[in-house]
């Protein structure tokens, strides 16, 4: 989930990625729900919404 994008990711399974299962970063605001993330390279679930330090 990249931007300002939603909805939501609900039952998936994420298996085996080159990165992560699930991705999420900028002011995305997805629901996620009983996801099943294994084996992914990267983080199974990523958020990186917090990294970011708004500069004034």
């Amino acid at each position: 989930y990249f931007g300002s994008a939603g909805g939501t990711a609900r039952q998936n399974t994420c298996t085996g990625n080159t990165q992560y299962g699930i991705f999420v970063t900028s002011t995305a605001a997805p629901t996620l729900s009983d996801n099943q993330c294994t084996g992914n390279h990267g983080q199974q679930i990523h958020d990186q919404r917090n990294k970011f330090e708004q500069l004034s």
